[in-house]
């Protein structure tokens, strides 16, 4: 035998020794599920992931408000699904539900990372999120709130807690998480009069910002409290101006203050500079091209209250 052919038969050798030695590892994870924690329902293992697997990586208050959109909206669904039951379809046609894009990247980065995690657990075989169709609307598809009705919601808004979240968020134009993320007590600076904004944001890299206000902004806010709006969830305001719109005939959603802010401030001429660095925007044709709406009508408290903030601001 020749010196190469012992070679070949030593590498030979130290290769099957070393698939042998392979076949007594366990199965890598997300190959196969695990029997015993198999019987979580998707309810069960939203709640287990939240809290085991998120908790220590959010602020207090992203944590609350995950929690939050897990328990109002997707648990009544599909939390008492079996994990392992649980099928692209399933949540296909739950996301198809959520109409306001939005609310639907929310939740697509709950489903995305809890189903991701439990395929490297092993809980699951396949992950059916990953089939899902994230269809994403373009966000001319949100209505303005029109000064007419502006007009009519502070009318007709009679529970004065809606009232006020109204007023407030078509006065600051922040979004929804944004705004309910807001700790009065250490996140509004009365010597400057501005809100700062820390909360992380996945939709853009402006994380941090600062909104000016006129005092008469929080007129009947209790700022005591940890929250602007402690006796309100963000699916209550969604069912309570649902109807509300409804009922009027109002084309809006509550995406739309955001919109009605901005169109506002272009109303009385606030610098479009201005205004894209209060919103957040990266790019100010954002801020003109599709927030800005033409408005027409009577002037509105907005209206007035910005006009006011415009012109203290001397800008």
């Amino acid at each position: 035998m020749t010196d190469f052919q012992t070679q070949l038969l030593l590498h030979l050798s130290t290769i099957a020794n070393a698939l042998t030695a392979l076949k007594g590892l366990p199965i890598p994870l997300g190959s196969a599920p695990i029997t015993e924690l198999c019987k979580f329902t998707f309810g069960e293992w939203l709640l287990q992931w939240q809290d085991k697997y998120k908790k220590h990586k959010q602020n207090d208050k992203s944590f609350k408000w995950n929690l939050q959109q897990i328990k109002d909206k997707i648990i009544p669904v599909l939390g008492n699904i079996k994990l392992v039951d649980l099928t692209t379809d399933h949540i296909q046609d739950f996301y198809n539900t959520i109409p306001q894009s939005n609310s639907r990247d929310k939740l697509a980065m709950i489903f995305s990372g809890s189903l991701r995690k439990a395929f490297d657990l092993g809980h699951i075989s396949r992950n059916p999120y990953n089939a899902v169709e994230k269809v994403k609307n373009q966000a001319e598809s949100y209505a303005v709130l029109q000064p007419y009705a502006q007009a009519r919601v502070f009318r007709f808004a009679t529970d004065k807690r809606y009232l006020d979240m109204f007023w407030f968020f078509c006065c600051t134009g922040f979004r929804l998480s944004e705004g309910f993320s807001i700790d009065p007590r250490t996140d509004i600076n009365f010597n400057r009069n501005v809100i700062n904004l820390t909360m992380a944001d996945n939709k853009n890299k402006k994380h941090k910002r600062t909104v000016p206000f006129l005092p008469k902004l929080f007129k009947d806010f209790d700022l005591t409290a940890p929250s602007l709006f402690p006796n309100i969830t963000p699916n209550g305001a969604y069912q309570y101006f649902s109807k509300l719109f409804k009922r009027e005939n109002i084309d809006g959603c509550l995406h739309s203050f955001r919109h009605t802010f901005i169109s506002c401030c272009n109303h009385v001429k606030i610098p479009a500079k201005y205004v894209q660095e209060w919103v957040g925007h990266t790019d100010i044709a954002m801020t003109m091209n599709i927030y800005t709406h033409i408005l027409e009508g009577k002037d509105t408290p907005i209206i007035l209250y910005l006009r006011q903030l415009k012109n203290t601001l001397n800008i």
